[in-house]
């Protein structure tokens, strides 16, 4: 499985398995943020008649693409309220995580500092021409 076919199939198998993983099968879709060439969206799948009230948020996910040639180190984006959000698929060029295999990564959001219409924000590093999932720890 080595060089870019092995890479291909490395990273088709970690989209579906973050794709199995519950956020990504519901229809929920929410673009909150498009702008200069990233674009951010979320993801989420109802449990059972979404016009009920329930007990328990649905799990969420959060895409986010780099469409630009230009690396942002430290790019905020406003996300539901939340504690944290655990990297599960990146495609960032040069490394491992080319294949969509990411380390143990999880990011804490900042409450009290409202960006794109929600409470908190999460600070995310984005290379050029990369996307990322992510999904809602807590």
């Amino acid at each position: 499985e080595g060089g870019c076919p092995g890479a291909w199939q490395k990273l088709c198998r970690a989209l579906i398995a973050a794709r199995l993983g519950g956020a990504l099968l519901g229809d929920g879709l929410h673009v909150c943020h498009s702008h200069g060439g990233v674009l951010a969206y979320l993801r989420w799948a109802e449990e059972g008649d979404s016009r009920t009230v329930q007990s328990k948020a649905p799990d969420l996910a959060l895409v986010v693409l780099n469409f630009t040639n230009n690396s942002f180190p430290c790019y905020d984006l406003g996300v539901p309220p939340s504690n944290s959000w655990r990297l599960a698929v990146s495609t960032v060029s040069g490394t491992s995580l080319s294949t969509g295999e990411v380390p143990d990564l999880v990011l804490n959001t900042t409450e009290g500092r409202p960006c794109h219409g929600f409470p908190c924000v999460l600070s995310v590093t984005l290379p050029p021409y990369s996307a990322a999932i992510f999904f809602r720890e807590a």
